[in-house]
């Protein structure tokens, strides 16, 4: 006969199992979500009123420095609405793709190095791997010299 489980023994893995999941889900996530708007005014009036910087952020969980920058945008901007719209991770050096597709088509011998040079504007190497990757062309490898044995 085999032996069983005691009951606080499943209730464990099933936990262990869901905090798992939890901490898997944080993990994914990229960026955490701006704070809201309304959060944000109401941080805002507090301070017009007089209420000190301190005693808002301690108040509402919120830093310091944020709400500095909140009250600096609404100074300046005259809201202080999360910023959107702006531009995630590199700037591409290489924008016009259907060219850059009939280039490398046109070069398809070359390196990358040497696309590169052909290219010009300042674009490197590094620029060419990525946009040879953004458009699905597998990489060219350095060129190498092979050098056959005579006896």
């Amino acid at each position: 006969m085999g032996r069983q489980c005691p009951s606080w023994a499943s209730r464990l893995s099933h936990r262990s199992r869901v905090l798992r999941l939890i901490f898997k889900v944080r993990l994914t996530c990229a960026l955490p979500a701006p704070y809201s708007h309304d959060l944000r005014t109401k941080a805002v009036e507090a301070v017009k009123r007089g209420e000190r910087k301190a005693q808002v952020s301690r108040i509402l969980k919120i830093s310091r420095n944020t709400l500095d920058l909140w009250l600096k945008r609404e100074a300046q901007e005259g809201h202080c609405r999360p910023i959107t719209q702006y531009q995630q991770g590199c700037r591409q050096k290489i924008t016009d793709w259907e060219s850059f597709r009939e280039f490398v088509q046109q070069h398809g011998g070359k390196t990358q190095a040497q696309l590169a040079k052909l290219w010009g504007d300042n674009v490197t190497q590094q620029n060419i791997s990525d946009a040879l990757h953004k458009i699905g062309v597998s990489r060219k490898k350095r060129l190498t010299v092979t050098v056959n044995e005579t006896p």
